[in-house]
């Protein structure tokens, strides 16, 4: 992977976590769309998982628990995501919003405020922009 999809893929979790889902949406789908299998497989669970909170926000309560369930295979099965965000909080937060969707206590209210309060946790600052760590292959 090289830098220019690391900063892409950096950038996508940063407007996520401003707030700005579908910005960051986006910016995943244009790396699927460019990108080799190896770089489609990968984004696949983010893209998943940035679209199950917008199917949140839409009131498509059902898409959303399927593309949190699709998120959390794929998430499962990413080993390259590990080493700049924390996947396992990320996982833990489609499972707690399956759970909410699910629950008919909650208020629509309720359940959007607890999509858009999902974040994804950066590993640490060092691992911003330009990192080659995880560089396997230029693209």
């Amino acid at each position: 992977m090289n830098s220019r999809i690391l900063d892409t893929f950096i950038v996508g979790v940063e407007l996520l976590n401003r707030g700005e889902i579908l910005a960051g949406h986006v910016k995943w789908e244009k790396l699927w769309k460019a990108g080799d299998i190896q770089i489609r497989k990968w984004i696949k669970g983010w893209i998943q998982f940035s679209g199950s909170i917008l199917n949140v926000l839409a009131g498509k309560n059902e898409g959303a628990i399927y593309l949190a369930g699709k998120s959390i295979n794929n998430l499962s099965n990413d080993s390259l995501s590990s080493a700049i965000v924390n996947v396992e909080l990320a996982k833990d937060d489609m499972c707690n919003l399956i759970v909410v969707l699910k629950n008919d206590s909650f208020t629509l209210e309720d359940i959007s405020e607890s999509a858009r309060r999902i974040k994804i946790k950066l590993i640490n600052s060092t691992n911003k922009r330009g990192v080659d760590f995880l560089m396997t292959s230029e693209h």
